[in-house]
């Protein structure tokens, strides 16, 4: 298992240390078929005067292509935490293939854009490899 904790900020702003901007490949070291559980999501933006809308995180591999809602959709009042207790499957994608890299899109789903108000956003997943 291997659990992975991402930092995104906005892709006109500089990476910190350990994160990365958003809207770019994340390399991850894992190869092959496997089962991927989002633990945590914590978002922020600045807001705008206390604003919410709908956030969405767009990813090549976190992805439910049969949903009519395929990406994590959550509401940002201006910042979100999301949590999963230990076993539940909220957010849980089974057999799917992760090479190398996952690319990570923060987006206001009405308009796709990067929210303009996008601070940063820390993700949390736990993947077991080798899944059969």
């Amino acid at each position: 298992m291997t659990i992975l904790q991402l930092i995104i900020v906005p892709a006109a702003a500089a990476a910190p240390a350990f994160g990365f901007k958003n809207n770019t490949r994340i390399p991850v070291p894992v190869f092959g078929v496997c089962s991927i559980k989002v633990v945590n999501i914590q978002y922020h933006d600045t807001g705008a005067a206390g604003t919410a809308h709908i956030v969405q995180i767009r990813s090549d591999v976190l992805t439910a292509p049969k949903s009519p809602c395929p990406f994590i959709t959550f509401i940002d009042k201006p910042s979100a935490v999301v949590n999963f207790e230990n076993g539940v499957k909220e957010y849980s994608y089974e057999r799917v293939v992760v090479n190398g890299g996952l690319t990570i899109n923060i987006v206001n789903a009405n308009n796709g854009n990067e929210p303009g108000t996008f601070e940063y956003c820390v993700i949390t997943l736990q993947i077991e490899e080798n899944i059969n």
